[in-house]
């Protein structure tokens, strides 16, 4: 709700039908002189279409020696028989936070993954939540934390299995130095009528 309220920044991309889209694309988000404490509230929306295929690399960078809070939000769509994968570089200064949320709505025959990889910032939150709206969908969560000092990264995965023969894949690991802390928590929610269903995490 944050978010939506003081959102005035994002990236917005629309992969039309059956279009393969060869190299990834990176986002960049930079802070840069900025004079005092700044507040971010980016949103990013992809929508693959049936037959789509997309990456995208998204990463954040604080060059101000001032605090930084970043609230971002991305929805991913992803249609009939397409791919979107999202990959998230999180290796920023000792004076950014990072609240992250990832929501991810798949159809049919699709496969979608969300690979996280934490180095750096103060705190980092990562929740992400996955949708099963059709049969034959495939999940897949990653994440590497590598952190030292009094840094903390925190994940927090939910997939929702609501239809029949779908799989879903989590795969968090992190090495942490010093006063370092780390947290996962992760929930599967398997409907009634999600027979068949394989969940790993």
């Amino acid at each position: 709700d944050l978010n939506l309220a003081f959102c005035k920044e994002g990236f917005f991309l629309k992969v039309p039908k059956n279009t393969i889209v060869d190299k990834p694309i990176h986002i960049f988000y930079l802070s840069d002189n900025q004079e005092t404490n700044t507040f971010y509230n980016i949103r990013n929306l992809l929508i693959a279409e049936e037959g789509a295929q997309i990456e995208i690399i998204e990463s954040h960078h604080n060059f101000d020696d001032t605090f930084v809070l970043t609230n971002s939000v991305t929805e991913i769509f992803a249609h009939p028989n397409s791919k979107a994968d999202w990959h998230k570089l999180q290796n920023d200064s000792d004076t950014s936070y990072l609240i992250d949320h990832t929501f991810a709505k798949q159809e049919r025959d699709s496969l979608a993954t969300v690979n996280t990889f934490s180095f750096g910032g103060k705190l980092v939150r990562n929740n992400l939540d996955f949708i099963h709206n059709g049969e034959n969908i495939n999940s897949f969560m990653n994440g590497i934390t590598v952190i030292s000092k009094d840094q903390l990264v925190d994940h927090h995965t939910a997939v929702h299995h609501k239809t029949p023969n779908c799989e879903s894949y989590q795969n968090y690991k992190g090495i942490y130095k010093d006063n370092s802390h780390g947290v996962f928590n992760g929930k599967v929610f398997v409907d009634k009528i999600a027979q068949k269903t394989n969940a790993y995490q």
